[in-house]
């Protein structure tokens, strides 16, 4: 009888043991602490921040941006950029795309928006 009782006993140990592994393995997999095995606790790292992105106006065929949030626009003469409050007399500014890119100064990667926007009219 004895003995029914120890193995009893030892059974619902077996038993309560598992059953308490299987209700703390879900929580320790979660991912909520990262313990390293010098016994210190860190917390996990924090989510990277979103790149910022910056909304633009381009004009296609005068291969033209316009930045909404500075009010200037900028052009091209000669190879150069130039930037002002409006574009030079001659330039006339036709069908826009709105862009919205994560980089500043769009006009430095000219280069892959004219293949993405070409010019509409045949100049």
């Amino acid at each position: 009888m004895k003995r029914l009782q120890h193995l009893l006993c030892a059974g619902l140990i077996l038993v309560a043991s598992v059953g308490a592994f299987l209700v703390v393995t879900p929580h320790a997999m979660a991912g909520d602490v990262i313990i390293h095995l010098g016994g210190e606790v860190v917390a996990p790292a924090p989510e990277p921040a979103p790149a910022p992105v910056y909304a633009y106006v381009y004009y296609p065929d005068e291969e033209v941006y316009f930045v909404p949030d500075q009010q200037v626009y900028w052009w091209r003469v000669g190879g150069e950029w130039r930037s002002g409050p409006r574009v030079p007399e001659g330039i006339r500014l036709g069908a826009s795309v709105n862009l919205r890119v994560d980089g500043r100064d769009p006009w430095r990667h000219h280069d892959v928006i004219v293949r993405r926007y070409p010019r509409h009219d045949r100049r």
